[in-house]
């Protein structure tokens, strides 16, 4: 799969097939909560790839999965490559977090396709 599911709904939606959209949504949903690996653990990483777009050359991000001051699993931004004039762009996922699910939004926006996990040292999903 080459696109995100929330991409593949927005495609469904530009058809105007409103079931596509939302099985889009559900399926990707259902593939994230039906993974061996699945919930995410404090300590996984998650490495998110994107291509090279427009004036960006391609960037990753890296995020580990912490507990935060409520006592709920979150993202936080380790370690990125954009460049400094696009470093505010950095962290994404870990300013809008789905507390207790980490991996939702960003297995939803960016894809399977784009993230690596890794818990205990070993890649337990290899986008």
């Amino acid at each position: 799969m080459d696109q995100s599911p929330v991409a593949q709904s927005e495609n469904a939606k530009a058809r105007r097939d409103l079931p596509g959209e939302l099985s889009a949504l559900m399926d990707g949903q259902d593939a994230l909560r039906s993974a061996q690996w699945y919930p995410a653990q404090s300590g996984d990483l998650l490495t998110v790839r994107w291509p090279a777009s427009g004036a960006l050359p391609a960037i990753e991000e890296m995020y580990e999965v912490v507990r935060d001051e409520w006592d709920e699993l979150t993202l936080q931004l380790r370690s990125h490559t954009y460049p400094e004039t696009f470093a505010s762009s950095a962290g994404a996922f870990a300013r809008e977090c789905t507390p207790d699910d980490p991996f939702f939004g960003p297995w939803m926006e960016a894809g399977p396709h784009r993230l690596t996990i890794v818990r205990g040292g070993m890649v337990i999903h290899g986008g």
